[in-house]
C-alpha cells in the first residue's frame, strides 16, 4: 500500500490535547505546517497504539504516548479505544478520515464496529466518511492496522474562521489560477456569501478578527504539493535523487552522456543508451561519467536483451562489472538470462548486522505480465545451478539470492517508442502493480518493490495521472530524444517537433528482425517503415538472397542499399568479424540466415544515419518514437518550447512535473466542490528561471 504524506496544521491545538498527548509532540505545536506521518503502521498488541509526527524539517520525530492497554474481547473495548484515538485527533480539530486496513491474522469485528463509536465524539459529524470497510480485530488479539489521514470534508470546519481582508481571497479565475500554481503555499477553501473562494496562509489569521478584516468559515484545504513528493518518496531516497524523473536509454547513444550529466546534477535520473553499440562504446561513456559525475550524482546504463547476439549480451555485463556500474535498466527482455542474473548477484554479501545486500541494481522495463514476474522474483534455481558451476557466484551467494528480487523497481512500459507492445498505461499499470503486490504477499521481501510508469508521457496531464495512478516515478523517452542534449542531429529533432499524434507507425526492428518483433517509429517524412516492412515481406517469401526476384532485388539495390547484395554481404561480414564471428559462419551454410544478416544492415544503418544527419539517407532515417511525441508538440505550440533550440530536459523535465503539481491541487479543489474553469486548468510552458520560483525549497 503506497503511503502518502498529507499536511494538516498544529497552531493553537496544544491547549486542546491532553497533557501526555502535550508532552508527546513537544514544541511542534510552534511550528506549521506540521506533517502527519500518513500511512504509517500502527501495531497494535493488547490494544496499545502509538503514532508519530514528522515536523516540516524532515524526519524531526515525535510522538503521541500509548493508548493505554486493554485485556478484554475486541468486540467492544477495542473499540472504545480506537474511538478514543479518533476523539485525540478530532480534539485536535484536524478533521481527519480515517482508513484502516486488516492483518493476514484479522478474523472477527468489522469497521462499522469502530465508526459507530465516532458519531456521538466532539469535532465529528454526520458526514465523516467511510472509504474502507472489512475485518479489523483477531481473537487473539495480536493484529496491525493501518491509519491513512487524507482530506478533510468540505463540510467540516478543522481551523474553526478565518479571518483576512478582501485582497487575502482568490475569487476570480486569475486569482484563483494564479493561487493554485503556487505549488508551495498551502490554501484554505472558505465560505463567502458570495461563493467559495480561496485563502492564502500566509494572508490571515485564524480564530481571530482585527478591524479591518472579516471572519471567513473555512470548508476545505488545497495542500502544498512539492514536485519531491509526486511519487514514491523511497524511490528518491534509495536512488539520491531529488525528483522521481527517470529519462530512459534511448538507444544507440540517442540517450546521450550529456542527457545523463543533466539529469544527476539536477537531481534526476538518467540512463545511457548502450544498446546496439559496441562496447568500446560503451566504455567511453563509462570514462566519461565516472569522471563528472563520479559516485556523487545517480546515473545508470541500458543493457538489452540481445537473443540473436548473445555474446554481445555478455561483454556488456563483463564490462559493467568490470568498471562498477552499479544500475542498469534491463530493457527488451522476453526471459531471463544467464547475463543478467549474474550481473544482479555479482558481489551479494551479508552486512555486519547479517542483512543481504545486492550491490548491484536493476531496473526492469516490462509490458508484459509473464515477463514482470520474472523479474519481480528472486532468480531461478537453473540459472543459479549454472552459474555455480561456471563459478560466477558461490553456493553461499545462491542462497541469498532467494531472498532478493531480480529487480526491485521495474517500469511498465505502455506504448512508448522503439521497442513497445503499444499497451495503453490505464490498463498496463494497474496490472503491474496488481503483480508487485502478488509478488510482496508471496515472497515477502525486506525491500518494497516499485512500479512505474513510461510510454504516452509528455505532458502535465500524462505526468498528474501516472502518479495518481500509483507510479512511484515516470521514464520519460521521445521528448528527450527532441532535446538539445540527445544523441542525434538537428534534422532529426526538427522532423520530431513537426510530428503529430498519428504520425508513428509499427516496422520490423534490427535486433530481432527473424522472430518478426516490430518498434514504433516515426512515419512522416521518411520511407523506412515501408521499406523495412518490403524487406521483412522478403525474407519471409523466400529462402535465401538467390530466390529473391530479379525485379525486387533490382529495386532493393538500387533504393534500399545503394549497392549489390554481395557487397552488402561483404560489409556484413567485415561488421561481424569483430563484433561475432560466429554470425558469419552461420551465415555461409545457411542461406536464410544470411538473407536475415544482409537485411538487417539496412535496419542497423538506418538509425546511424538519423542519429549522424546523413543528408543523401533522409527518407531512410529510422526514428524510434511514440505518440506522445505528438501530444508533446500540441502542448508546446505557442510556447518557446515549439522550438527545437529551446527543448533542453531539464526544462522538459521541471515543466512536466510542476504542471502535474498544479493539475494534482487542481483536481483535490474540484473534489471538495470548488467550481474550476477551463482556463485554469491550462498549464503553460515556463522557461526554466521562471520556475525557480516554485523549485526552491
Amino acid at each position: 500500500m503506497k503511503c502518502v504524506c498529507q499536511h494538516v496544521y498544529a497552531r493553537k491545538i496544544l491547549g486542546v490535547l491532553d497533557p501526555g498527548v502535550k508532552r508527546g509532540i513537544g514544541d511542534l505545536g510552534n511550528r506549521w505546517p506540521v506533517r502527519v506521518a500518513i500511512g504509517s503502521q500502527v501495531m497494535v498488541n493488547g490494544f496499545s497504539s502509538q503514532r508519530d509526527l514528522w515536523a516540516h524539517n524532515r524526519y524531526n520525530r515525535s510522538s503521541f504516548p500509548d493508548l493505554p492497554a486493554q485485556s478484554a474481547k475486541f468486540s467492544t473495548l477495542a473499540a472504545c479505544n480506537w474511538a478514543r484515538w479518533l476523539h485525540i485527533l478530532s480534539s485536535a480539530r484536524m478533521g481527519i478520515t480515517v482508513w484502516i486496513l486488516n492483518s493476514q491474522r484479522a478474523k472477527i469485528a468489522v469497521l462499522r464496529d469502530v465508526l459507530k463509536f465516532q458519531t456521538g465524539l466532539p469535532g465529528f459529524r454526520s458526514e465523516f466518511e467511510v472509504v474502507a470497510r472489512g475485518i479489523l480485530g483477531s481473537s487473539n488479539l495480536n493484529f496491525t492496522w493501518r491509519l491513512f489521514c487524507v482530506m478533510p470534508l468540505p463540510r467540516l470546519n478543522p481551523w474553526n474562521d478565518w479571518s483576512s481582508t478582501e485582497e487575502g481571497l482568490a475569487r476570480d479565475a486569475d486569482s484563483v489560477a494564479a493561487a493554485i500554481r503556487d505549488i508551495r503555499v498551502p490554501l484554505g477553501i472558505v465560505r463567502t456569501e458570495r461563493g467559495l473562494a480561496l485563502r492564502r496562509s500566509d494572508l490571515g489569521v485564524f480564530n481571530s478578527t482585527p478591524s479591518d478584516s472579516q471572519q471567513y468559515p473555512v470548508v476545505g484545504f488545497v495542500p502544498s504539493v512539492p514536485l519531491e513528493q509526486l511519487g514514491d518518496l523511497s524511490f528518491c531516497t534509495d536512488h539520491g535523487l531529488r525528483f522521481p524523473y527517470v529519462s530512459g536509454a534511448m538507444a544507440a547513444g540517442i540517450g546521450s552522456v550529456e542527457i545523463v550529466e543533466e539529469m544527476a546534477k539536477n537531481g534526476m535520473l538518467g540512463f545511457y543508451g548502450a544498446a546496439g553499440l559496441n562496447p568500446s562504446r560503451v566504455e567511453q561513456a563509462i570514462d566519461r561519467l565516472q569522471q563528472t559525475l563520479g559516485e556523487r550524482h545517480p546515473y545508470g546504463f541500458n543493457l538489452i536483451h540481445s537473443p540473436n547476439e548473445p555474446q554481445l549480451e555478455r561483454a556488456i555485463v563483463d564490462l559493467y562489472l568490470r568498471r562498477g556500474v552499479r544500475l542498469v535498466e534491463a530493457s527488451a527482455f522476453l526471459d531471463l538470462t544467464p547475463h543478467v542474473v549474474r550481473y544482479r548477484l555479482q558481489g551479494i554479501h551479508r552486512d555486519p548486522s547479517g542483512q543481504i545486500v545486492a550491490p548491484n541494481k536493476i531496473m526492469a522495463k516490462v509490458s508484459r505480465v509473464e515477463v514482470g514476474s520474472k523479474f519481480f522474483a528472486p532468480a531461478p534455481a537453473k540459472i543459479l545451478s549454472f552459474l555455480i558451476q561456471e563459478r560466477a557466484i558461490t553456493h553461499e551467494q545462491a542462497q541469498m539470492a532467494e531472498a532478493v528480487p531480480m529487480a526491485q523497481e521495474m517500469t511498465a512500459e505502455a506504448d512508448s517508442g522503439g521497442h513497445t507492445d503499444n499497451r495503453p498505461a490505464l490498463t498496463l499499470l494497474p496490472t503491474i502493480l496488481a503483480l508487485r503486490d502478488r509478488a510482496m504477499s508471496k515472497y515477502r521481501f525486506t525491500q518494497q518493490l516499485r512500479v512505474g510508469l513510461a510510454g504516452g508521457i509528455s505532458t502535465p496531464s500524462a505526468a498528474a495521472a501516472s502518479f495518481a495512478m500509483g507510479a512511484a516515478y515516470i521514464l520519460v523517452g521521445s521528448v528527450q530524444q527532441a532535446c538539445l542534449e540527445s544523441g542525434t542531429c538537428d534534422v532529426v529533432r526538427q522532423m520530431l517537433a513537426d510530428a503529430e499524434q498519428a504520425d508513428t507507425t509499427m516496422c520490423p526492428c534490427a535486433d530481432m528482425f527473424e522472430m518478426g518483433v516490430k518498434v514504433q517509429v516515426l512515419k512522416r517524412g521518411t520511407m523506412f517503415p515501408m521499406r523495412a516492412t518490403k524487406l521483412y515481406e522478403l525474407y519471409r517469401t523466400y529462402g535465401g538472397l538467390q530466390e529473391i526476384p530479379a525485379a525486387d532485388r533490382e529495386w532493393i539495390e538500387k533504393n534500399l542499399f545503394r549497392a549489390t547484395l554481395e557487397q552488402v554481404w561483404q560489409q556484413t561480414m567485415d561488421y561481424f568479424a569483430t563484433r561475432d564471428p560466429a554470425q558469419i559462419e552461420k551465415g555461409r551454410n545457411d542461406p536464410k540466415h544470411q538473407m536475415a544478416l544482409v537485411f538487417r544492415w539496412y535496419l542497423g544503418q538506418s538509425s546511424r544515419w538519423a542519429n549522424s544527419g546523413e543528408t543523401s539517407r533522409r527518407l531512410d532515417y529510422q526514428i524510434w518514437c511514440g505518440p506522445a511525441m505528438g501530444a508533446f508538440n500540441e502542448w508546446t505550440r505557442g510556447t518557446f518550447l515549439a522550438d527545437p533550440k529551446n527543448r533542453r530536459v531539464v526544462t522538459v523535465a521541471n515543466n512536466l512535473l510542476y504542471g502535474a503539481a498544479v493539475l494534482h491541487r487542481l483536481n483535490i479543489l474540484r473534489c471538495q466542490g470548488f467550481p474550476i474553469s477551463r482556463d485554469m486548468a491550462m498549464v503553460v510552458p515556463q522557461e526554466l528561471n521562471q520556475l525557480r520560483h516554485h523549485l526552491d525549497h
